[in-house]
């Protein structure tokens, strides 16, 4: 029962902070990208557009700006990611390698009107690919998952997977 009990609190921690833990047995728990995208689902834009709490949070204190980007910075950073805290979507393509077949945790960069858009690969089954994306559609753009099919991803730039350093 006392194994059980520590293994739920280093869980909790790590799933609260994005910190790792370490239990009694020495085991090291660390929850991924993934896991910290998806506990921001729902999370977004609030008051107006590029405005609100999540916002901020995403993008260091500012507001009034595109904030895919910081999002998907904010979730590396939280899951032990040693890169650059960047609000710029393409410039992702020079902070890892690009792949061409994703994989859980690897990020997708897309083209967009006057600059780019970034999320991050939840699943890939088969031809079909999820991904957790901030700052897509409409006010009030929200942290939400989507699904493309591989090879008809319209405006896609690549697959990008990270490496920690």
């Amino acid at each position: 029962m006392k194994k059980i009990i520590v293994l739920v609190v280093s869980f909790i921690l790590v799933f609260a902070t994005g910190l790792r833990a370490e239990s009694q047995q020495g085991y090291l728990l660390q929850i991924n990208i993934v896991d910290i995208a998806r506990a921001e689902i729902g999370h977004g834009e609030q008051g107006d557009n590029n405005k609100g709490k999540y916002v901020k949070e995403y993008l260091r204190g500012q507001e009034d700006l595109p904030w895919c980007a910081g999002f998907v910075s904010y979730c590396a950073k939280k899951a032990g990611y040693n890169l650059r805290y960047t609000l710029r979507a393409k410039d992702f393509l020079k902070l890892g390698i690009q792949v061409s077949r994703p994989k859980s945790g690897d990020l997708i960069v897309f083209s967009r009107k006057g600059g780019g858009h970034v999320g991050i690969v939840s699943g890939v089954y088969g031809n079909n690919i999820i991904t957790i994306e901030g700052n897509l559609g409409k006010y009030p753009a929200k942290v939400k998952e989507c699904h493309y099919e591989l090879g008809q991803i319209k405006n896609l730039i690549g697959f990008i997977r990270l490496e920690k350093k």
